[in-house]
């Protein structure tokens, strides 16, 4: 398994003229074996991808991006971080439809929670992913 950061490119398909389409997650993580040499710039087979979610990212990470990480066969889970708040959600391949691009299951994760990412065994806590950000009580409300 390989983790990845930004500026590394995820292969999402082909456009009609032929070329790759590809995006640029946050972090990502492949467990295919020829994603992970050092030098690598685009990952083919992206298991996880993570989005941190932001005013100027949101409507892109939720609609088309979203979208196109549904249709990539490879990945089993998609998960989005909110920069605001305590907040995680995933959304996980529905093993029962595996071929069904519209098939996925929901799960959300507040403060004390321990986030599970169940298709590469990965548990952490809600505590450690936010670690030394401290969130103003209703900072979105006084604007």
């Amino acid at each position: 398994m390989s983790g990845f950061w930004p500026d590394v490119q995820v292969l999402v398909g082909v456009r009609k003229n032929g070329t790759p389409h590809y995006v640029y997650p946050d972090t990502t993580v492949s467990c295919n074996p020829t994603d992970s040499h050092l030098d690598n710039t685009l990952i083919e087979s992206p298991q996880v991808v993570v989005e941190v979610i932001s005013p100027g990212t949101e409507a892109k990470d939720r609609g088309i991006k979203f979208k196109l990480y549904q249709q990539r066969p490879t990945l089993q889970e998609i998960v989005l971080v909110s920069q605001f708040a305590q907040h995680v959600e995933i959304w996980q391949r529905n093993e029962q439809e595996p071929d069904n691009p519209k098939a996925w299951l929901y799960r959300h994760y507040e403060a004390g929670d321990t986030i599970d990412l169940i298709s590469i065994g990965v548990s952490i806590s809600m505590d450690d992913l936010y670690q030394n950000l401290h969130f103003i009580e209703n900072e979105l409300e006084d604007e």
